[in-house]
C-alpha cells in the first residue's frame, strides 16, 4: 500500500510540473498584421493566425504592419508575457486598460500610456525594461517597474505625471533621453540599486524609498538634479552627487548606518525659495552645502539630524532656525561664511572615532546659540 501511494505522489508531481511546462511550451508569439477592421487588440483578426495575444505570449510589432494598435478595454487578459517593437515598426501602440506586462523591449515605434496604469516586470520572473530607439510616452497614471531600467541609443522616453517606481537599477546611457516630465521617480522595495546616468541627470522629484538599509548607489562621476523635490525617506545612499534645486526632505526611516559612510554630496543652491526640512533620525545624512539667500532651513524638532560623512555641514548662505524644538546637529565638521543660523544644541564629532578632532568653523554670517548645548569635540575658528 505505502509504495502505491509513493507512485501516486510521484505521478501527481510529474502531471504538475508536465502541466507547467505543456503550458510554458504553449507560450507563442503573435505578430501584428493589421488585417482587423479596428486598431484594437481584442481584434482577432488584427493578429497572426487570428489569434490575440494571451497572458504567457509575446506580442510582437515588426515590419509586417506599422498599424496603430491600441490595448483597449476589451481586450481579454490583464497580464501580457512580452511586449516586443522592433526597429523596423513605425506606429503607435496606445494603452487604454491597466495591464501587466512581464518582459518590454523597443527598437523603434511609440507606445503611449494614457491614463492606465503599467506594471512591467512584474513578479515572479521579471525581465528588463530595454529601449534602444523608439519613443516611450508616459501617461498621468501609476507605472510600476520591477526589473532594471535601461534606455540606451537613441531611445526617447518621457515618464508619467504620476509616479513612476523603480525596484532595481536605472541606467540612462549616452545618446538616449530621460524627460522627467513633472511626476515622481520612486526608487523603493527591499533590493540594492545603482543609478548610472550620461553625467547628469534631471528629475522634478526624487524620492529615495528603500525598505531598511537597502543601499541605492550613484555612478562615480554622475549628478542627480531635481527641481521640485527631493525626498530621502528610508533606505540609504552612496556615491555622486545630489544637485536641489527645490525643496529637501529627509525621513526619520532615512539612515545610513553608523559606521557606514556614503559619499554622495548634496548641494543645496537653488536660484529661488527653497525649502528644506531635517528630521532626526537613528542613522545619519551625506555630507551636505547649503548655498541659498533665499533657502530656508528648518528642524530637526527633535532627536539629532546627523551628517557624519565626509565633510559634514557647510553653510555659505541662507536661513536654519532649529531653536523650537528639542533637536540638535550631529556633524563631524560644521563650516559657515555666512547666511543666519539660530541653534537649539549641536554636537561637532566623529561618532566612529571619539579621539578624532573635528573642525566648528564661522568666518562669516550669524551663528545665535539658543541654550547652552554645543558640544564641539575639536578645533574651534571663527
Amino acid at each position: 500500500m505505502m509504495k502505491i501511494l509513493r507512485s501516486f505522489g510521484l505521478l501527481s508531481l510529474f502531471l504538475v510540473f508536465g502541466l507547467l511546462a505543456t503550458n510554458k511550451a504553449f507560450a507563442a508569439v503573435r505578430t501584428w498584421d493589421g488585417e482587423g477592421a479596428t486598431e484594437n487588440w481584442s481584434e482577432a483578426a488584427n493578429w497572426s493566425a487570428n489569434t490575440i495575444p494571451g497572458d504567457a505570449d509575446t506580442a510582437l510589432f515588426d515590419g509586417t504592419s506599422s498599424k496603430s494598435a491600441t490595448i483597449d478595454a476589451s481586450y481579454a487578459y490583464d497580464d501580457l508575457g512580452a511586449l516586443q517593437i522592433d526597429a523596423a515598426y513605425g506606429g503607435t501602440i496606445t494603452l487604454a486598460k491597466e495591464l501587466s506586462i512581464y518582459g518590454y523591449t523597443q527598437a523603434g515605434g511609440t507606445f503611449s500610456q494614457g491614463a492606465s496604469i503599467l506594471h512591467i516586470g512584474s513578479n515572479p520572473s521579471p525581465a528588463d525594461f530595454i529601449m534602444t530607439a523608439g519613443t516611450f510616452t508616459g501617461g498621468s497614471a501609476a507605472i510600476e517597474m520591477n526589473n532594471a531600467f535601461n534606455i540606451s541609443g537613441t531611445a526617447s522616453f518621457t515618464s508619467t505625471t504620476g509616479t513612476l517606481s523603480l525596484e532595481q537599477n536605472f541606467t540612462v546611457g549616452a545618446g538616449a533621453s530621460f524627460s522627467p516630465s513633472t511626476g515622481t521617480v520612486s526608487l523603493f522595495r527591499d533590493v540594492d540599486a545603482t543609478v548610472d546616468v550620461d553625467g547628469t541627470e534631471t528629475f522634478y522629484r526624487l524620492t529615495i524609498a528603500k525598505v531598511s538599509n537597502h543601499l541605492v548607489t550613484i555612478a562615480a562621476g554622475d549628478t542627480l538634479v531635481t527641481t521640485d523635490q527631493m525626498n530621502l525617506t528610508t533606505g540609504e545612499i552612496t556615491g555622486g552627487t545630489l544637485d536641489v534645486q527645490g525643496s529637501f526632505s529627509n525621513g526619520g526611516g532615512f539612515a545610513n548606518a553608523f559606521g557606514f559612510h556614503s559619499t554622495t554630496d548634496i548641494q543645496v543652491d537653488g536660484g529661488g525659495a527653497q525649502s528644506i526640512v531635517f528630521t532626526g533620525g537613528s542613522g545619519h545624512l551625506p555630507q551636505i552645502t547649503i548655498n541659498n539667500a533665499s533657502a530656508t532651513v528648518t528642524g530637526p524638532a527633535s532627536s539629532a539630524a546627523s551628517f557624519t560623512d565626509g565633510t559634514g555641514v557647510t553653510f555659505v548662505n541662507g536661513s536654519w532656525d532649529w531653536s523650537a524644538g528639542t533637536g540638535e546637529v550631529d556633524t563631524v565638521n560644521w563650516s559657515q561664511s555666512g547666511g543666519t543660523v539660530t541653534a537649539a544644541g549641536m554636537v561637532v564629532r566623529n561618532p566612529d572615532d571619539t579621539e578624532e578632532r573635528d573642525t566648528f568653523e564661522i568666518t562669516g554670517g550669524t551663528f545665535t546659540a539658543t541654550d547652552d548645548q554645543i558640544t564641539i569635540n575639536g578645533d574651534v575658528y571663527i
